[in-house]
């Protein structure tokens, strides 16, 4: 990984990494934790993942393509609703697209809207998933889920854009 930032304006990172060796270099960095506000392309384990969250107390987005082989939809979700910092308000996940109408299932987000919605402060929290179906049960699934959001009080976006 190849980094140049100045001392203390790290605000933004793109981390391009084979999830098998990634690291925590950027963390070394004078700053990265105290000004790292969005963090993505990163592919993590879930213990990754949660040093992460308790060490970059300013970071407000993260972006990531799930595998169930180092951190599933149900592990991130769980872990950003314990440990995330109280800026945090935006998660996105790219999922290819045969994926989007068997990968995250109902269960897997189950729990979420409840955990976030007992976080202090409250925030209103924007979940975009990146990814394409042309499944009409699929939209339904997820309209009716924002729909029961609503009704719990808590404020979650599912955005579904198609890319190439």
């Amino acid at each position: 990984m190849k980094m140049f930032m100045a001392k203390t304006s790290l605000k933004k990172l793109s981390y391009y990494s084979d999830p098998n060796t990634i690291n925590l270099s950027f963390l070394r960095y004078p700053g990265a934790k105290d000004y790292l506000t969005k963090l993505s392309k990163l592919s993590c384990s879930s213990k990754t993942f949660k040093v992460i969250l308790n060490s970059c107390q300013q970071l407000e987005s993260f972006e990531t393509h799930c595998n169930y082989e180092l951190l599933s939809e149900k592990e991130l979700l769980g872990a950003l609703a314990k440990y995330s910092p109280k800026n945090f308000y935006r998660l996105k996940l790219s999922l290819a697209n045969y994926l989007l109408d068997s990968r995250l299932v109902s269960e897997d987000l189950e729990d979420f809207p409840t955990n976030w919605k007992n976080r202090v402060p409250q925030k209103s929290f924007s979940f975009i998933i990146r990814g394409c179906t042309r499944s009409s049960e699929t939209k339904e699934k997820y309209m009716s889920m924002v729909e029961k959001y609503k009704k719990l009080g808590i404020n979650i976006r599912f955005d579904f854009s198609c890319y190439n």
